[in-house]
């Protein structure tokens, strides 16, 4: 049985108990709001309707617009960009002219008034690959109603210090890239996810950054239902499948395949030593394969999972006065 199966027979239990990319079809639109979208509680907001995104990899949050998220499909799928409403629906589609080898996370970010969007192409289930790529986009405009690919303005290459690390986890702040990796279970030990970093530099497109290893990530206390999946699929469900951190540079949120956890850095405070302290977990789900985060400008949270009929959800941001500044 797969990890999917697994998952969804937990899922399942736990509800009873309590390079060629296609040219890009273009969606009519709705009239833009200017009401930031938000949440009192936990809530499902919608299923993604666009027919293609059935194994959703990387979601992000325009910087550019409200209500906008912005979404990609894991390796096995077309290099292409999908708009969507909080609720959900399709607003549009982009083609990108770059590959998709294994596209694993998105970020948005906001640079001197410009908007831009991060696609990680980071994923390395076999630990092979002598380097990775952020591929940096101008966040499109979705009146412009274009038919041409988007071509990157940059694509970042990396790689790790030593050995290759799977990784399914990205979020941008301050100037920096930082990225998660996704551990194994080796010799029946849980591992600690480690946390890289590297700067976000656009000026040289030759250059082979080498990422820097800065924290590793505290592993939570195990559960029963966690034990159960590891024995049978070696699998570690408290690995991060996806990672953001708020436009304010304030709170940083980690997905994996049964909750979410909240990280809070203070003024004072490095990602690195924020990120090397215990999480703070925020709410547990149950969906059967959750891989994409994203945090709007303000503060909602939003997650969702790679298989159909997937639901969009959204919790609600921190209050105001929780903020580091």
């Amino acid at each position: 049985m797969t990890l999917t199966q697994w998952l969804g027979l937990i899922a399942g239990l736990s509800m009873l108990s309590a390079c060629q990319t296609p040219k890009p079809a273009f969606e009519p639109l709705q009239p833009p709001s200017f009401n930031p979208f938000s949440v009192d509680t936990a809530q499902v907001t919608g299923n993604l309707q666009h027919p293609e995104l059935s194994e959703v990899s990387g979601l992000a949050a325009s910087t550019r617009r409200a209500n906008l998220l912005w979404a990609i499909n894991d390796s096995g799928n077309g290099a292409n960009l999908y708009a969507l409403s909080p609720s959900g629906q399709s607003l549009g589609k982009f083609a990108i002219a770059a590959k998709n080898r294994d596209w694993e996370d998105m970020a948005s970010a906001s640079i001197n008034g410009e908007s831009y969007l991060l696609i990680g192409d980071i994923g390395d289930n076999l630990r092979a690959k002598d380097e990775h790529a952020i591929h940096v986009l101008a966040e499109p405009v979705l009146d412009s109603q274009t038919t041409n690919a988007l071509i990157p303005l940059h694509t970042i290459r990396f790689r790790y210090p030593q050995a290759s690390h799977n990784s399914e986890s990205m979020a941008y702040a301050n100037g920096w890239v930082y990225v998660l990796t996704k551990e194994s279970i080796e010799n029946n030990k849980r591992q600690a996810s480690e946390v890289y970093r590297f700067p976000l530099e656009l000026s040289n497109p030759n250059k082979l950054l080498v990422a820097e290893k800065i924290a590793s990530l505290a592993i939570p206390k195990n559960t029963m239902e966690a034990s159960v999946i590891a024995s049978l699929s070696g699998v570690d469900i408290f690995q991060p499948t996806a990672f953001d951190i708020d436009a304010k540079n304030c709170f940083a949120y980690v997905l994996t395949y049964r909750s979410i956890y909240r990280y809070q850095r203070q003024p004072e405070q490095t990602w690195a030593q924020v990120l090397a302290q215990p999480r703070q977990r925020v709410h547990t789900h149950s969906l059967s394969q959750a891989e994409a985060l994203a945090v709007s400008d303000n503060g909602v949270v939003w997650f969702t999972s790679e298989k159909k009929p997937a639901p969009l959800w959204a919790l609600p941001g921190v209050p105001a006065n929780a903020r580091c500044n």
